[in-house]
């Protein structure tokens, strides 16, 4: 089901109200709306509430703990071991950039429907056939064999954020179960999904700008910069603390950014 909806619109559905009580309510500063925006941050959680009456990520909870780990684990490390990755540098932003941009293609040849188990790699080759006559999609010595890494443990991760956000991989994160590197990793993945998702209209250089004023409009004074440049890896590798203790207000600022 399509709402049509923007976020406060469908916040108000969940809680009963009408839109003018809702910005009542938010400018009063009551608790039910702060849980809701800061916990929901992202309006399909919610379209998916009203429609199934379930949160799936908060479902996931349910999910066998080792395993869920186990999956999430084998996905990260597919990034962070960079001879298995193979074409997929870290040392670069366009690796990413070509990463996001074939989920987010993934995601549009799909529609409604699910991601299947184990066709991700299927699925990423067949984003990269559509946009082949475009030839400002993607460099000409870019290449897809990330995908083929992904085993039944990754496949199952991604399969579990890809619609909702990287929110399981984030708390994972937070429960501190990662090591430091597989924990900076997952913070990466999810800031990019949803900075690619909200802004896909935007060019890379213009992403990485749009990531870095966001954080430094809210933490102007504890933003930490190697240079003038933005670079997603060390962005995030030398602000992981202020990223992980304010994680779900940055995806929020985003949000906001795209309204």
């Amino acid at each position: 089901m399509k709402f049509g909806k923007d976020y406060k619109e469908i916040a108000a559905m969940v809680l009963g109200c009408n839109l003018s009580s809702f910005y009542n309510w938010d400018n009063q500063g009551r608790p039910i709306v702060k849980l809701l925006q800061t916990y929901f941050p992202n309006k399909k959680d919610l379209e998916e509430f009203l429609e199934t009456g379930k949160i799936l990520r908060l479902e996931l909870c349910a999910e066998d703990e080792e395993e869920r780990f186990y999956s999430h684990t084998q996905y990260l490390n597919i990034f962070l071991d960079q001879n298995k990755s193979l074409h997929f540098v870290k040392s670069s932003d366009s690796g990413y950039d070509f990463y996001f941009s074939t989920l987010l293609k993934i995601i549009n040849i799909l529609g409604e429907e699910r991601i299947p188990f184990l066709d991700v790699y299927e699925y990423a080759w067949l984003s990269l056939y559509q946009t082949l006559e475009d030839q400002n999609s993607f460099s000409k010595n870019e290449t897809i064999p990330i995908f083929s890494n992904f085993g039944c443990g990754s496949n199952k991760a991604l399969k579990m954020n890809l619609y909702h956000n990287f929110e399981p991989m984030i708390r994972i994160a937070k429960e501190n179960l990662f090591t430091e590197e597989e924990k900076k990793e997952a913070y990466i993945h999810g800031l990019l999904f949803n900075l690619y998702s909200l802004h896909s209209e935007k060019s890379l250089e213009e992403k990485k700008y749009l990531l870095k004023t966001t954080v430094s409009s809210l933490f102007p004074n504890d933003v930490k910069e190697e240079n003038d440049d933005v670079f997603f890896t060390s962005f995030v590798n030398s602000n992981i603390d202020l990223i992980e203790n304010n994680y779900n207000l940055i995806v929020k600022k985003l949000v906001d950014n795209n309204q």
